[in-house]
């Protein structure tokens, strides 16, 4: 048996430790003392404990007044809303105590908690949106938002700390996502001011507007948002308008978006995030799926690694000079990462992977991908790291890591995993971490750059997007003494 160390909190000492106990056993039974029958008590207060917790439908009852009140830390809240909504992913808990919890957080203020809160909520709505309990689904979300709403506004305050900036342009992205009219008007309105000179929109409320203005539209937006995307000089604007293309309510111009994301104005690895944008649309998931079969050999030319001297494909250099089968699995996983033209006995299934990939990302309605204002940066580093030349089989996720507030200044700093997971391995024996380092000014100084740089996880050496070129080979070497520890070292 693995032990795993508990602890425990009360609502008598909500940011205390009243109890530890190791579970060293498949069960075990713990007596708290001085615990009255209408006191909570939290499990794992602090979510330092890598486990999930199971409370019944009358201790979640018992939560709510202290969820309300904030007595409890942010931490627990935001870990409670974390356990409840991974319990109902895996068919242990009731979707409606989720939901009957989380409206306990209406008068929640912490940018970590909502954001947790958002992205579950974000995970149900593609599971009714194509029943009848969409717009009661919709009106609870609403309801939900409306109070931090009020409170934020639509501009920045002076004086306000920089996850209060943070929550505004999340709050508005979902109130935008979950159509409410008074904040879709409102979007409109200051998106057209901006457009007329009576105003500056800014850059965090960007996405949130266009997609309100397209979800008002029709001809003449869908016309708008094209000319203002061509005109775009920066890739993330260009990202924001593309991603709310699929917003726009009129099917034979959601036939225009898609034949737009495979036209040579979007940037190959931005189609798929295109075709998702329409696919999220309810009247687009069908049309979507058609465009997808009609244009199956397009997306297989595209996606697959190129061969030697050909100049297609989103990799730059070639991987394997052979024929690739897209059904034909490599027999062995391997134990290091040889050179590039080497790398095809990693993945001969790489093509059907990618093509796969594109399936999964287009029917998926993956929207959480689509919300570039949820935290400055995100968009950045995504459009650093796929402006990078690398074979097509490395996949990668951005995390966020923390944030540092100076007077005039704020940094961000994330973290990039590299990896190549297999079908024989799909959790890769090593990972490779890129961390980016983002210095944001602050609302006065909003029109000031954004200064980005990154470090791979084996060196101190600073390299700025634009002035040094990625190499592959940078992945290559990390994985590759990873994978060198793991057989030498004997545990």
């Amino acid at each position: 048996m693995w032990m795993v160390p508990l602890s425990f909190s009360s609502s008598k000492s909500p940011s205390e430790t009243i109890h530890k106990v190791i579970l060293d056993t498949k069960s075990t039974e713990v007596r708290l003392e001085n615990i009255a029958p209408a006191d909570w008590v939290k499990v794992n207060p602090g979510s330092v404990g890598f486990y999930r917790v199971q409370y019944p439908p009358e201790m979640l009852e018992q939560f709510k007044s202290a969820i309300a009140s904030k007595v409890m830390p942010p931490l627990d809240r935001n870990g409670l809303v974390d356990d409840l909504f991974a319990l109902v992913q895996a068919g242990d808990s009731s979707t409606v105590d989720f939901l009957r919890l989380a409206a306990s957080f209406r008068d929640e203020d912490e940018f970590t908690v909502w954001s947790c809160l958002l992205s579950c909520l974000r995970r149900l709505r593609p599971l009714l949106q194509h029943t009848d309990m969409v717009e009661p689904y919709h009106a609870y979300c609403r309801r939900l938002l409306q109070a931090i709403h009020a409170r934020l506004g639509w501009h920045q305050q002076d004086g306000e700390s920089h996850m209060t900036t943070l929550l505004r342009p999340l709050v508005i992205a979902h109130l935008v996502s979950f159509d409410d009219e008074v904040v879709l008007a409102e979007a409109e309105r200051l998106f057209r001011a901006h457009l007329d000179g009576g105003g500056v929109l800014h850059a965090d409320l960007r996405s949130a507007a266009y997609r309100a203005v397209l979800k008002r539209g029709g001809k003449e937006e869908y016309a708008m948002m094209l000319k203002l995307y061509r005109e775009a000089e920066m890739h993330e604007e260009k990202n924001r308008i593309a991603h709310a293309l699929g917003s726009i309510p009129d099917v034979s111009l959601l036939s225009s978006v898609l034949e737009f994301a495979l036209s040579d104005e979007v940037r190959a690895q931005e189609s798929v995030f295109v075709m998702i944008s329409v696919s999220s649309n309810r009247i687009g998931r069908d049309l979507t799926w058609d465009f997808y079969k009609q244009n199956w050999q397009i997306l297989c030319d595209r996606y697959k690694a190129p061969r030697s001297g050909d100049p297609h494909g989103t990799t730059s250099r070639s991987v394997s000079d052979k024929p690739l089968d897209l059904c034909e699995p490599s027999d062995e996983p391997p134990d290091e990462l040889s050179d590039l033209t080497d790398l095809s006995e990693l993945s001969e299934p790489h093509v059907y992977d990618a093509t796969r990939a594109v399936v999964h990302a287009v029917l998926s309605r993956a929207s959480k991908l689509l919300d570039d204002g949820a935290l400055p940066g995100v968009a950045t580093v995504h459009d650093v790291v796929r402006s990078w030349r690398y074979a097509i089989r490395w996949r990668y996720c951005v995390d966020f890591l923390r944030s540092e507030e100076e007077r005039l200044l704020a940094r961000h700093v994330f973290q990039v995993r590299f990896s190549i997971p297999e079908h024989h391995q799909p959790i890769p024996k090593a990972v490779a971490y890129v961390f980016f380092f983002l210095t944001v000014p602050k609302s006065q100084f909003s029109n000031a750059p954004v200064e980005v740089f990154y470090m791979m996880e084996t060196s101190r050496m600073r390299h700025v997007p634009g002035k040094t070129s990625f190499q592959e080979k940078w992945l290559i070497d990390i994985v590759n003494v990873k994978l060198k520890f793991w057989r030498e070292i004997k545990f």
